[in-house]
């Protein structure tokens, strides 16, 4: 059986996110935005419409090329790649428990690691009175 990309999607943003978890606007903002910019890249390097894509057609070497493909040609820091990461796990998750044959798939996909950001020097001196 195939899975149509975009029915998952409707579900995903308008059940999931929403209602289940009871995300903010903010976050659901932010995943759509990831998620329509996955779909712009794998229409162009499928040679498909979104309407097309199957769930079948995205697999880890996909999302790495489209991680690789922005944090180089759009300057994407880590910060901003880990976030659209976060979103693509977000959805492969919900693919994972709502088809349970698609599991293995979506665990390769949600296996690909976060890059490291630069974190701000604490301050570890003790004030001293």
């Amino acid at each position: 059986m195939k899975h149509s990309l975009a029915a998952i999607l409707s579900t995903f943003f308008h059940q999931y996110l929403a209602v289940e978890l009871g995300r903010s606007d903010n976050t659901i903002q932010s995943y759509l935005k990831a998620i329509t910019l996955l779909l712009r890249f794998l229409e162009s390097h499928l040679k498909k419409s979104a309407d097309d894509i199957l769930v079948e057609d995205i697999d880890q070497q996909q999302i790495l090329a489209f991680l690789d493909h922005y944090e180089k040609e759009k300057g994407w820091s880590a910060r901003t790649r880990n976030q659209r990461l976060a979103a693509i796990k977000a959805l492969f998750l919900f693919i994972s428990r709502e088809h349970p044959d698609l599991a293995l798939q979506a665990q390769r996909v949600r296996s690909i690691g976060t890059k490291a950001t630069e974190t701000s020097p604490r301050n570890t001196s003790k004030k001293t009175s």
